[in-house]
C-alpha cells in the first residue's frame, strides 16, 4: 500500500500528476481559443456565404453561356471562385495540420495563425481587381503587387482601341471611377475579416502593418503616375489637376481610416477593452496632472509655501466600521438594455472618435506647414472637425440622460427609452456620412460615402453587442441596414410585414 502524500507539493511532484512542458495541452493552453474561434468563423460564417455566392455567380454564368443573359463578366467569375479557396483553405488544411502529431505543437499553431492571416491579407487583394483587369499601359492594377499579376484576360474594347492593345490611364474615362472604387476596397477591408478573426498581437501587428504599408504606397504610387502621366493630356489634364490639388485629402482620410481602425479594434472588438479604456484614462489623468504642475510653476501659481501638517497621532473610528455599500439598481429589462446600449455608444465615441479628433487637427495642421493645401480642401477638413464636435455630443449625451432620469425615477415607459437608443443609432449613422462632399469633385464622392457607409453600421453594431441582447442586435442590424441600404418601395411592405412577423415569432422564443 502506498503512502499517502503529506503536502499538496508531494503530491503534484509524483510522475503520473506532473504535466509535460511539451504535450499538447500545454503548447495550445494559450492560444488553441483563439485558433477555434477563427477556424469556426471562416468555416460557419465565411465559408457558407462565399459558397452560396459561388453557386449565384456559376448560375450566371451557366445562363450567359446558354444565351439567357447578354452580358456576363467572366473574369468576376474567377474572382469569386479564387476568394472562395482563399477562404476555405484554412476550413480544409486546419483539420490536418492538428493530425499532424510528429510536428511539434508550437509549430502547428503557428502554421494556422499564419493561414488565418493570409486569408486577410489575400482577400482584399483578390476584390481590388478593377484597374487590373481594364489592362492600362501605365499600370497594372491598382496595387503594388498587381505589378507582379499576369495581364488581364481580353475583353470587349471600344472601337478607337484594338481588342489586345492596353489603354491609357489618361484615355479611359472610367479610370479614376475605378481607382477610387479599389481604393475604397482597400480602405473598408480592415473592417471585416481581421476584425472577426482574431488573431494574435503578433500575427495582427504584421498583417496590419503590411496591409497599411502596400495600401498607402499604392494610393500615392498610382495617384503621381496619373498626376505626371495625364497633366498635359488635352482631356485628362484637368482631372490630374483636381487629382493633385486634393491628394493632402487623400492622405487625411488614410489617417481617419487607420486612425478609427486602430481605436476600434483596441477598444470595442478587443478581449482587453476594458484594461485598454483604464490605461487610457489613467495616461489621460497623469498628463492632465502633470501638465497642471508645470503650468503652475511657469506661470507663478500658487507659490506659498504650504503648512506642513504635525507629526500627531491622530484616529478616525468611522474607519473601524465598514461603511454601507449602495444597493444595486433594478432595472426593467428593456430599460437596462437600453441604458447598456447607450453606454456602448457612449465608449464608442469617446474612445474611437474622441481620442482621434486631436490626431487629425493636429496632422492636418502640420500637413499644412509643409503642402501647399488648398482652400477648398481646408474648407472640407474643418467641416469634418466641426461635424465630428457634434457627432460627440449625440453619441454621448443620451448615456448621461438617461443615467439621470433613471436615478431620478422618471422612466416611464422603457419602449420610448429603447426607440430613443434606435433614433440615435441610425441619426448617428446618417449623420457620419460625409455631409460636404458637394464641393468635392463629382468622381471623388464615392470614396468617403463608400468608406463611411459600410465602416459606421458594423463598429456601432460591434460596440453594442458586448452589452445588448440578441433581439435588440437583430432588430439594430436589421434597421442599419435598412437604412443603409434601402429597398424599392414595392418591396418594403413586404420586407416589413415579413420583418414584423419574425420579430413577433422571437419575441415568444
Amino acid at each position: 500500500m502506498q503512502p499517502v502524500p503529506s503536502t499538496i507539493q508531494e503530491k503534484w511532484a509524483k510522475p503520473e500528476h506532473r504535466v509535460s512542458s511539451n504535450s499538447d495541452e500545454v503548447l495550445f493552453a494559450s492560444s488553441l481559443d483563439n485558433a477555434r474561434r477563427c477556424f469556426l468563423v471562416l468555416k460557419y460564417v465565411f465559408m457558407p456565404l462565399a459558397v452560396l455566392f459561388g453557386v449565384i455567380m456559376a448560375t450566371l454564368n451557366a445562363l450567359w453561356l446558354f444565351g439567357y443573359l447578354d452580358n456576363f463578366s467572366n473574369v468576376f467569375f474567377w474572382h469569386s471562385c479564387v476568394i472562395v479557396v482563399i477562404i476555405g483553405a484554412p476550413v480544409v488544411l486546419i483539420p490536418a495540420i492538428v493530425r499532424l502529431r510528429r510536428i511539434p505543437a508550437s509549430i502547428r499553431l503557428t502554421l494556422a495563425h499564419t493561414l488565418f492571416a493570409l486569408v486577410c491579407l489575400l482577400v482584399p487583394v483578390i476584390s481590388a481587381h478593377s484597374v487590373w483587369r481594364r489592362q492600362y499601359q501605365e499600370v497594372n492594377g491598382f496595387l503594388l503587387v498587381h505589378e507582379l499579376f499576369p495581364a488581364a484576360p481580353p475583353r470587349a474594347r471600344a472601337a478607337v482601341v484594338s481588342k489586345h492593345e492596353p489603354l491609357s490611364i489618361c484615355d479611359d474615362e472610367f479610370f479614376f471611377v475605378l481607382f477610387i472604387l479599389d481604393h475604397a476596397v482597400m480602405s473598408v477591408a480592415p473592417y471585416f475579416l481581421p476584425m472577426m478573426i482574431d488573431l494574435p498581437r503578433k500575427y495582427f501587428a504584421v498583417s496590419f502593418s503590411v496591409h497599411t504599408l502596400h495600401f498607402w504606397a499604392s494610393a500615392f504610387r498610382i495617384s503621381n503616375v496619373y498626376i505626371d502621366s495625364c497633366s498635359n493630356h488635352p482631356v485628362s489634364g484637368s482631372g490630374a489637376a483636381i487629382a493633385k490639388q486634393w491628394l493632402p485629402l487623400g492622405h487625411m482620410m488614410h489617417l481617419v481610416i487607420c486612425v478609427s481602425y486602430m481605436f476600434t479594434r483596441l477598444f470595442v472588438v478587443s478581449r482587453n477593452r476594458e484594461q485598454n479604456k483604464l490605461w487610457v484614462k489613467l495616461m489621460l489623468e497623469e498628463a492632465a496632472h502633470s501638465s497642471r504642475i508645470h503650468l503652475e510653476a511657469a506661470f507663478r501659481v500658487n507659490n506659498a509655501p504650504k503648512p506642513r501638517q504635525a507629526g500627531t497621532f491622530w484616529s478616525r473610528t468611522e474607519f473601524l466600521f465598514s461603511q454601507p455599500e449602495k444597493p444595486p439598481l433594478l432595472l426593467p429589462a428593456n430599460v437596462g438594455v437600453a441604458f447598456k446600449v447607450s453606454a456602448g455608444l457612449k465608449d464608442w465615441g469617446l474612445y474611437v472618435w474622441a481620442l482621434g479628433l486631436p490626431i487629425y487637427y493636429s496632422a492636418f495642421e502640420i500637413m499644412r506647414l509643409f503642402f501647399n493645401v488648398h482652400p477648398h480642401v481646408r474648407d472640407v477638413m474643418y467641416a469634418f472637425f466641426s461635424k465630428c464636435f457634434l457627432f460627440l455630443t449625440g453619441v454621448i449625451a443620451p448615456h448621461f440622460l438617461f443615467a439621470k432620469a433613471i436615478h431620478q425615477g422618471r422612466v416611464r415607459s422603457p419602449w420610448l427609452v429603447t426607440s430613443c437608443c434606435f433614433f440615435v443609432i441610425i441619426l448617428c449613422v446618417h449623420f457620419i456620412k460625409p455631409g460636404t462632399t458637394r464641393i468635392l469633385p463629382r468622381n471623388f464622392r464615392l470614396f468617403p460615402f463608400f468608406v463611411m457607409s459600410n465602416v459606421a453600421p458594423p463598429s456601432i453594431l460591434r460596440a453594442i453587442s458586448h452589452v445588448a441582447s440578441a433581439k435588440f442586435i437583430v432588430l439594430a442590424f436589421v434597421v442599419l441596414h435598412m437604412y443603409q441600404h434601402p429597398f424599392p418601395l414595392h418591396l418594403q411592405s413586404v420586407f416589413i410585414s415579413s420583418f414584423a412577423c419574425s420579430f413577433l415569432v422571437l419575441l415568444h422564443i
